[in-house]
């Protein structure tokens, strides 16, 4: 089916953004927030997002929808893809977890990678196909490194100071500055507000800033670079013959504090990976199983196929 036309979907906890074969832009809507209704709201965020692409010329010939809120197991996997199927004038469905994108993004072949946003998760593949995934639980119980993770961390640290457990901290002039109020009232008012998860999350970029000349920020800093050269190490372990390791994600960006404490922690644990620069997004691992079909990647992703006699 290469060659034909497609539409790529990375749906993440932030921003969900869509890109489709047939027009040069890409789409973006607001990100998905876990509910009850399961895949209900991850085919709810989908639509959202194929809604925001100029109409396709014809019956799209392949979807893939990368996104965060997959659910694990097969049977409601296998419900998301019918409903998509049934919703949209596509022929085939491409379910892949969020670090199965991010991994074909950043490298597209044998190798680690982690995939830094909101959340974080870490991947491993081998030339057979063969995954092994470190986190991505979420951030009540896991993301160790991500943007929610480094925003939390640095709120509380900002807390502390404020109320003298700890030594004075520039968090405190940040969290004034970025939430407009002080520690208590900020985090007061996060706990009543439905987007809280993203807005800690967006705390991350200036406390990676903060790190150059703030203790406080710096162990946070440190601290998320070391788990997440934990994870890509332990990774790379599970999977004989893989010596490569890329991050992606705009927080941990080429030259930054966060970037270089990663390469100094994995050198640290596994001076026999090599760390590579990531050659795309998520979305363009997305859109590069939408073009070219799963590769490496078949085993760790789930499609759906319209039957022929039903194809528009």
């Amino acid at each position: 089916m290469s060659g034909g036309t497609w539409i790529a979907v990375d749906g993440g906890q932030s921003t969900t953004r869509a890109r489709a074969s047939w027009t040069t832009e890409d789409a973006a809507v607001a990100g998905f927030i876990q509910t009850t209704d399961g895949f209900a709201a991850v085919a709810a965020n989908v639509s959202a997002a194929l809604a925001a692409v100029p109409d396709a010329p014809g019956t799209i010939d392949r979807l893939v929808v990368g996104h965060t809120g997959l659910p694990i197991d097969h049977a409601s996997r296998d419900r998301l893809a019918r409903m998509l199927l049934a919703d949209h004038p596509v022929r085939e469905v491409v379910l892949a977890p969020d670090e199965v994108t991010a991994h074909a993004g950043a490298l597209g072949g044998p190798g680690v990678v982690s995939a830094v946003g909101t959340g974080c998760v870490t991947l491993a593949v081998d030339a057979e196909g063969r995954g092994h995934r470190i986190d991505g639980w979420g951030f009540l119980f896991g993301d160790a490194g991500s943007a929610f993770s480094i925003g939390r961390a640095a709120l509380e640290a900002a807390l502390r100071s404020d109320d003298g457990r700890n030594p004075p901290s520039s968090l405190v002039a940040a969290v004034h500055e970025v939430f407009g109020g002080s520690p208590r009232d900020a985090t007061w008012a996060l706990y009543q507000m439905t987007d809280r998860i993203d807005r800690v999350a967006r705390f991350a970029p200036r406390v990676i800033e903060e790190a150059e000349h703030d203790a406080a920020a710096a162990a946070i800093v440190r601290h998320a670079a070391e788990e997440l050269a934990h994870a890509c190490a332990t990774a790379a372990e599970a999977l004989p013959g893989i010596d490569r390791v890329a991050v992606t994600g705009r927080l941990i960006a080429p030259g930054s504090r966060l970037e270089r404490e990663f390469i100094d922690a994995l050198a640290a644990r596994a001076a026999h990976l090599l760390t590579v620069p990531s050659a795309g997004s998520p979305l363009d691992g997305a859109a590069r199983i939408a073009a070219d079909g799963p590769s490496i990647y078949r085993p760790l992703v789930e499609i759906l196929t319209r039957p022929e006699s039903s194809a528009a």
